[in-house]
């Protein structure tokens, strides 16, 4: 019976990490569209919820997952461009966001 429950929270944690995921791929689709459109401080709001939203999610994900580590470094990617975009004190970004978050190789299937 131990086992059982021990597959039905790993199945648990598998729909939680999951779906925060891809909440946090959703959200960062979001954020990256007001970067390109050059509003940078709504970018930076909703970067920083992605952020939070990646952080969540590999902290659900189970430990031996592979995923776990490409969610923490997408956490630290957006980060990245958050202060990236800070640093610029209101001037246009030089640099696409694509260059600091590049496209996922994550397997939120």
């Amino acid at each position: 019976a131990e086992l059982a429950a021990d597959a039905e929270d790993a199945r648990i944690l598998s729909i939680v990490y999951s779906e925060a995921a891809s909440e946090a791929s959703s959200i960062l689709a979001v954020a990256m569209e007001l970067d390109r459109a050059a509003d940078i401080e709504q970018a930076v709001a909703i970067y920083q919820q992605a952020a939070e939203r990646f952080s969540k999610a590999a902290a659900a994900c189970p430990e031996g997952s592979p995923d776990r580590s490409l969610l923490a470094r997408r956490a630290g990617q957006v980060l990245g461009r958050i202060v990236y975009l800070g640093s610029l004190n209101g001037a246009l970004a030089t640099v696409p966001a694509e260059e600091h978050i590049p496209p996922a190789e994550l397997d939120t299937a």
